[in-house]
Order: structure tokens, then sequence, then C-alpha cells
């Protein structure tokens, strides 16, 4: 009887053991997680505390060369997850976006960005500083990085922009965006504009944009755009 109980008391120390070890393994692979999200997206003032939106889907690069399509936030997330934990869990990382990538603007201008010393310069000229995120946040218990401080939302397709001169153009897919925008970008090089780029396209709303939680939604204004962000 008393080696019965011993076995069982035995049993249980193992597997509470077992589950702690689990438990902090999950919680180191979280936190890297939230540091590399984190510090891409501090890269260039990027998400719900920056000044610009990602245009989905995208990809990204890690440091042993793989790359990744992503298709919203979460996905994004979840592609940098899965590269921990297949990597031990144990490692920083800092992966980097393929270029040329889309941005939206707070004022609804949809600006490409060519390479990593444009995405710079889109930082530069953004006024809001990524960091005072970490002080408005209210869990920063993951080694001080903020987790779900991303959008919450995606754009979707078709949508129509307006260039400059006032011309309106459907555009249906974000392969056809990006065409678009490299095009304008090519032309508009050497011209002087307040993100250091020359801003030729901007949204024309109202837009739908698809929620984390499923459902799609319509945008009417840049200042709904706003506040939509901010809600995330």
């Amino acid at each position: 009887m008393i080696a019965t109980l011993a076995m069982i008391t035995m049993y249980g120390f193992v597997a509470c053991n077992k589950e702690d070890v689990n438990n902090t393994a999950q919680d180191v692979t979280e936190a890297l997680t939230d540091e590399s999200s984190f510090a891409l997206e501090q890269r260039g003032n990027l998400g719900k505390h920056g000044c610009y939106d990602l245009v989905f889907p995208l990809s990204i690069r890690f440091s042993d060369g793989s790359v990744v399509a992503v298709t919203s936030q979460d996905s994004l997330r979840k592609a940098i997850k899965a590269w921990h934990v297949s990597h031990g869990g144990s490692r920083h990382e800092k992966p980097d976006f393929v270029f040329p990538i889309q941005v939206i603007a707070e004022d609804g201008s949809v600006i490409e960005v060519a390479d990593q010393a444009a995405l710079i310069t889109l930082k530069k000229a953004c006024r809001k500083n990524h960091l005072d995120s970490l002080h408005r946040r209210d869990s920063l218990h993951h080694h001080g990085f903020p987790r779900h401080d991303t959008l919450c939302f995606t754009l979707v397709f078709p949508i129509q922009v307006t260039k400059d001169e006032g011309t309106i153009l459907t555009v249906n897919t974000k392969e056809e965006l990006k065409t678009l925008t490299q095009g304008e970008h090519r032309k508009g090089r050497g011209h002087g504009h307040k993100h250091g780029l020359r801003n030729q396209l901007s949204l024309v709303f109202p837009i739908s944009v698809l929620k984390s939680d499923g459902s799609t939604i319509s945008v009417g204004s840049k200042e709904a755009l706003k506040t939509l962000r901010e809600g995330c």
C-alpha cells in the first residue's frame, strides 16, 4: 500500500514537473514571438500605435534565409511563433520584410516601400513614438513587449484609389496594387513629400475590411479608419 502511494505521489510530481516545464517553454516562446513581432513593426512605426498599416499579403524572411508568406497580422504572428518553436524557442530573431511592400498611411495614402532605406525614411516621418505604446499597455509582463499590439483587420479587395491628378482606379488584387504603386513610385522619384516619398495614390472611401473575428465591415472615412485601428 505504501509503495503504491509512493508511486502515485512520484507520478503526480513528475507529471506536475513536466507540465511546469511545458508551461515555461510556452511562456518563453510567446515572449520571443512578442519581441520579434514588436521589433518588426517598430522598424517602420507600423501598426496601431504607429503611422502606417501593412497591406497584406506579404512575405517575411528569417535569419536562416527561410521566407514565409503571410496574409494578415494574425498570420504574421503565427509564422513568427512557428519559427521560434521549430528552432527550440530559445533564439532571438529579427525577421525582415521581403521588399517591396505597401503600407497605408493615416491620411489614406498608399505608399510603396521599396527597401529598408525607404522604411527608415517612413519611420522618421512618423511623428508618433512607437515605444510610447510600452507605457500605455496593461500587459507588460512579457519581457516588456506589449501583446496584441497589432491591427485587428485587413484590407478587402477590390478597392478604389485616386492618383494625384484625380484619376480613380479600381484595384482588384494585392498584386495589381503592387504593380500600380511600383509604377507610380518610379515616376515620382526625386519629388518631395511629407513622408519622404511621393504620395500618388490614396484610398477612396468607403473601404471594406476583414476583422480578426471573421466579420467584414465598411469604413467610411480616414477618421473612421483611425478609430478602428485605435480600437483593436
